[in-house]
């Protein structure tokens, strides 16, 4: 199918980027290198174009905030799990096992653990506000402002999310804060681990360590002056195992409710069906993209890129728009731009985005579907997946629940 560029394509990919930079800058404050993840929206574009899909995959502040917390913000243990859930992800969409994945969990498991997912960003967007509460409370009340003057226009959440950032950021140069500024050294483009080290795949990692410069001359380290960077590869641990597969398992559990959902919004969006223009399954593709750009994003030490809810879906060439998007997106982080970015935008400037998101849309999107369902095993499913921070766990719980409710049926009163 041909698409041919109108202006209006062009005006929902570059107001997509709103969202992309926002998201981006979430992850920085995170612990995530944004310029490596470059590379991941070079993969997902290819794919993107390759299956004719309507849903892209970039920054998503669920996979960002979830897979970071699990991690303790450790470098090293971030990437592998982005990598080790993108494996994984790549396979079962490529088998088209997703479909079946959800069928097994059931609607209240899949909802209540995305009920769970908008209380994690509520939670957290308190959590900044708390830093700086001046910009936070002006970044959530111009956010739920703006978002519900447009709450009818599918792009409802992007006006939110760029209004509020640049309301926030005018405040915040009246107003002292500490900027978020990524690590340069991991904004550097690199392996994690050097080619010839890469039998240590998923057995070590490639980091750095302080060590002594040249002289003797102790005031140099009074100075500051004497020590100097070096990189190492040290061994992973068992903990570190441990935690790799346990942010792994989050992600991807999380992605199963999340690449259901969203890619489903945007082909609603699109007026199309679930099946791209390749003919394949909307949500195999999505799967394969996510899995394979995260991938490829995190072995140069980037961040995970997931399926979005999309303004790029509304446009009157759906496909192309987000391939311009992507593309852009790709050249921006290249380029180190949202590193920039960083030093003149409070990392509160986004709280309202987070709140929004997980208040207005995720939470009352998915919480009446979760008790509708089975208020049980959704109710159980949310609570424990918004306690733990940790949608694997939150589904398991589910499950569980959902086997004992079989086996002991529970009966309304009266």
């Amino acid at each position: 199918m041909l698409y041919i560029p109108s202006p209006n394509d062009i005006v929902a990919a570059v107001s997509t980027l709103a969202d992309v930079i926002g998201e981006g800058l979430i992850g920085v404050s995170l612990g995530w290198s944004a310029r490596p993840t470059g590379i991941g929206f070079i993969i997902g574009f290819v794919f993107l174009i390759g299956f004719r899909s309507v849903a892209p995959v970039s920054f998503e502040v669920e996979s960002l905030t979830i897979v970071s917390r699990i991690a303790k913000k450790q470098w090293h243990i971030m990437i592998y799990a982005v990598m080790l859930a993108g494996i994984i992800g790549a396979i079962l969409g490529g088998i088209g096992a997703y479909s079946t994945i959800v069928k097994f969990i059931g609607p209240a498991v899949q909802f209540g653990m995305l009920t769970g997912v908008g209380i994690i960003l509520s939670i957290v967007a308190v959590d900044l506000i708390k830093e700086n509460r001046v910009v936070g409370i002006v970044s959530a009340g111009s956010a739920f402002i703006i978002y519900l003057a447009f709450q009818s226009d599918p792009s409802a959440l992007i006006y939110a999310l760029a209004g509020s950032v640049v309301i926030s950021v005018i405040v915040g140069r009246f107003r002292p804060f500490e900027p978020i500024l990524p690590d340069m050294r991991r904004e550097k483009i690199m392996l994690v681990l050097p080619w010839k080290q890469l039998g240590l795949f998923f057995r070590g990692y490639q980091t750095y360590e302080e060590i002594p410069g040249g002289g003797n001359d102790s005031s140099n380290d009074r100075r500051g002056g004497a020590k100097q960077q070096t990189k190492v590869i040290k061994r992973l641990s068992r903990p570190d195992k441990i935690m790799i597969v346990r942010a792994a398992l989050a992600l991807l559990a999380l992605r199963t409710g999340t690449s259901i959902a969203y890619p489903s919004i945007d082909a609603d969006l699109a007026h199309v069906h679930t099946v791209t223009g390749s003919g394949v399954n909307l949500f195999d593709a999505t799967n394969i993209m996510a899995g394979l750009s995260g991938f490829g994003s995190a072995f140069f030490g980037g961040a995970p890129l997931e399926p979005i809810i999309t303004g790029t879906a509304a446009a009157p060439n759906p496909v192309f728009s987000a391939a311009i998007m992507m593309a852009i997106a790709a050249v921006i982080l290249l380029m180190g731009l949202i590193g920039k970015a960083a030093r003149y935008i409070p990392i509160q400037a986004v709280t309202g985005f987070l709140l929004v998101l997980g208040a207005l849309i995720i939470f009352p999107g998915n919480a009446p579907q979760a008790m509708k369902a089975d208020p049980i095993v959704g109710g159980v499913t949310a609570v424990i997946t918004g306690a733990t921070m940790d949608p694997f766990i939150g589904m398991v719980a589910g499950l569980i629940v959902k086997g004992l409710v079989t086996l002991f049926p529970v009966h309304a009163a009266g």
